[in-house]
Formats: structure tokens, sequence, C-alpha cells
């Protein structure tokens, strides 16, 4: 059995408890008008035409790595990974983001490096800390290794020399299965980042049967568009499908360009065909922490209990700040929003442990040279007069660090 871990740098060690409490039972779905169809009928005939191909070890790469060379991979695998953070991205009313031939070779430098030296699952893998540059590597490529790995981390363990893009993409935009702890979406912010223009992906199996997934997307550039800001969601407004939904523990989340929220608000979910209001739970407002991706707010929350039908409207309220309503139809459908199998869940109670916090500061062995970049783009950043001043230089290094790290490389070289 494989299980899906992912890491995110602002946290080493997060402890928590679990109380599930998931049932299933008919409940007849509303109607959608024809508007709503023939928008539903777009995102099923996008999400069918992706490529649902599974992988070997043997065919998931163009170039196989090895000892020396960290390989390529394959190029449909590419498109395909791709393919799927587009339909999100468009579901999430954002622009489709590209892939580059640099981004690709810069995210698999990280995978590669990650197996070759089978980094631990329970250590904080952005920046491949507290490890040496592996044996057979350029001090070029560990440079890029590094920075790229600032980007999303998945760890597949007892991989069984099966891959599948779907999965690589759908884990971190899930965001359920986080060591810094549910409630906290970070992966799923850098996918729906409104400034992302591009992404790269990298993957390498360890002899420790671990296969390492990177997706590179921090780049300065986009990070420093201004002028973009946007509010987005997790479901999203309009339409969502019931299947992004249905998986434990996964939160939701709201974006907010435009809004900037002050302290923890009560959020509330109403099924408006029924009436019935829930209060979400572990509500964590963080404040400016993807300002540079176009937010100026970012909450994230459990919709605990919430029971979700297909074809039901849902509003979603933010105290008297922010709402928003989305109506769930299936991505699997034919050209039908509705099945008619039973299609209600109930989401599940999920309690925290504190989350301890750890900072670019006390990495002893991260090149010192890669070091004082990241230290170099978290001050210049901090120094913009639109961008949250903590009056804490340890806090604001863990805080804006891996939104930040490559603004330092953006006079002396720049990704393509």
């Amino acid at each position: 059995m494989k299980k899906y871990t992912k890491i995110t740098m602002l946290t080493s060690v997060a402890l928590l408890t679990l109380t599930l409490t998931t049932n299933y039972h008919s409940v007849y779905a509303a109607d959608f008008s024809q508007e709503e169809s023939q928008q539903v009928v777009d995102y099923q005939k996008q999400y069918q035409a992706i490529d649902k191909s599974t992988y070997s070890n043997q065919n998931m790469y163009d170039s196989t790595p090895t000892d020396t060379d960290s390989g390529k991979l394959n190029s449909q695998y590419i498109k395909t990974s791709l393919d799927y953070i587009n339909y999100y991205r468009k579901l999430a009313g954002l622009k489709a983001e590209t892939t580059t031939d640099s981004a690709n070779n810069d995210a698999q430098l990280a995978a590669w490096a990650l197996a070759k030296v089978n980094y631990p699952v329970s250590k904080d893998a952005h920046g491949i800390l507290n490890t040496q540059k592996p044996e057979g590597m350029t001090d070029s490529d560990w440079d890029k290794a590094q920075l790229a790995s600032f980007g999303n981390i998945t760890f597949t363990h007892n991989y069984d020399g099966s891959s599948n893009p779907e999965t690589d993409v759908n884990s971190p935009f899930l965001d359920n299965n986080n060591i810094d702890g549910i409630a906290l979406t970070g992966h799923r912010d850098l996918l729906l980042s409104a400034r992302a223009s591009r992404i790269g992906f990298g993957a390498a199996i360890g002899t420790n049967k671990i296969k390492y997934t990177v997706q590179n997307g921090v780049f300065a550039d986009d990070l420093l568009k201004s002028n973009i800001w946007a509010d987005v969601s997790f479901p999203s407004k309009e339409l969502y499908p019931i299947e992004l939904l249905q998986h434990e523990n996964t939160p939701w989340s709201i974006y907010l360009g435009n809004t900037e929220v002050v302290g923890t608000p009560v959020i509330t979910i109403t099924d408006k065909d029924t009436g019935k209001t829930y209060t979400a739970t572990n509500v964590k407002n963080l404040g400016r922490f993807n300002w540079a991706y176009g937010y100026k707010t970012t909450i994230d929350y459990m919709p605990t209990g919430v029971e979700l039908v297909l074809g039901h409207e849902y509003l979603v309220k933010v105290g008297n700040i922010y709402s928003y309503s989305f109506k769930l139809f299936s991505q699997l459908g034919n050209g039908v929003p509705v099945t008619k199998l039973p299609q209600t869940v109930t989401n599940q109670k999920v309690e925290l442990l504190p989350i301890q916090k750890s900072t670019f500061e006390n990495k002893s062995n991260i090149k010192s040279s890669v070091k004082s970049q990241l230290i170099k783009s978290s001050n210049a950043i901090a120094s913009q007069k639109t961008l949250p001043q903590t009056g804490n230089k340890s806090w604001l290094l863990a805080l804006m660090g891996f939104l930040s790290i490559t603004l330092g490389l953006a006079v002396g070289k720049k990704y393509n």
C-alpha cells in the first residue's frame, strides 16, 4: 500500500490526532440550469481528455537517472502533470501555466538529489538541508537542486514501481497529508498562485523505495507581479467536482487578493437546498502568508460535519467580510452533471496539537552561497512597503522565505 507525505518549509514537526467520522447515504440532488449544465460538460470534457496512463520505472523517463546523471521525465508525463494543474486552475478561475525545459531540469535535479541521499521523510526537505552535496553532482547542479526544492515535494512510501501524474498532482493539491498539520495548505497555495506562469516537474526513486516528486514553481519574476491580485477559493465558486472533496482530512481554503482579514473569523457553510448550516473548525488566518502569490489574506479551515451532495448548492460565509456559493457536480459524468449513485459525504473532525517552526538561520549544512541568497531575497521582499513588517527577522525568514527564495538571483541569473 502506498502512503503519501508532503512537506512544507515552515515546519519541521507536526503532531496531530484524528477522529474520523464518514458516512454515506442516498440524497436526491437539485437541478442544474442550462448554463450550469453546459459548463459542467465543458469541465468533464477537459478532465476526461487528460491522459490517465500509469507509468512504470521503464517508461516514466525519457532518460533514466543514473549515479552521475539526473535523468529526464517522460515528456508525456510532464504534459499530463501540467494538464491536471491547469484543470484545477481553470476550476478556480485562474490562467493556465506553462512549463519549460529549465524548470523541469531543475525540478529533476532536486528530486534526484533527494533520492540519492534517501532524504528522511521526517525532516524538512525544502532546501535539501542537513546533508552534503550528493556524490556525482556538480556544484552548479547542487545549487539548482536546492533552490528548486523550495517548490512542492511529495514522498511516496513503499513505492511499487508504478506512477500516475494525477496522483502526483492531486496529492499536494488536496494538501490532506501534510506534516505541517491539517488545515495548512502551503502546497495548494503554490498551485493556485494568482501570479504563477510556469512550473517544472521532477521525480526520482531512492534505494529506500521512496519516490521523491518535485514541483518547481517558485520564480522571482512571478512573485514580483505586484499588480496581480485575485479572490480564489477551494472549493471554487460556482461549480466544483465532488470527487476533489471526498478525500479524508481535506482542508478548505479562501485566498483574498482584495481584502485583509484581521483575527480569526467564524466561517459557516450552508446547504442552500436543505437550509442546514455548519460551522467550520480549525480555522487558521495566515494573514499575508501568500502575499507574493497575489493574496492579502489566506484562511484555511476544516468543513467538519458538512454533508456534500451532488447538485446541492453551498454558501460559504467568512464572518461579514466575504461570501461565495458553489454547486457540486461529478467530473466523472459523461455529459451529465449528476449521477444516480449515493453521493453524500460527511467530513471528519480533526484536532491539532502544537506545531514547531524552523527557519533558515539554524540550518548549518546548507551551502553558504545558497543560504545568503535565501536570506537576501527574504530581506528584499520584507523591505517593500506593501509587505508585512513582523519586527522579527527569524520569523520573517520562515514566513516569507519560500515565497521569495529566487529574488536574490534576479540580478545574477534568470530562470527561463
